[in-house]
């Protein structure tokens, strides 16, 4: 079994996630997904945009 692991980083709204997102579809691997970011309950933007993001993974 070929293992690999890949590190997506860039700036702040930079496309990281949707970059991640599709190297994680093409490799038609089972696929552990990890983001960061600290949720700032009084930043409804930014907890709108983390949302969306849980919403497009499995």
């Amino acid at each position: 079994m070929d293992k690999k692991i890949i590190l997506v980083t860039g700036a702040a709204r930079s496309g990281k996630s949707e970059w991640a997102e599709y190297l994680a579809k093409i490799s038609q691997k089972p696929v552990i997904y990890i983001a960061t970011s600290s949720v700032d309950e009084k930043d409804q933007e930014w907890c709108d945009r983390i949302e969306r993001h849980r919403q497009r993974r499995s």
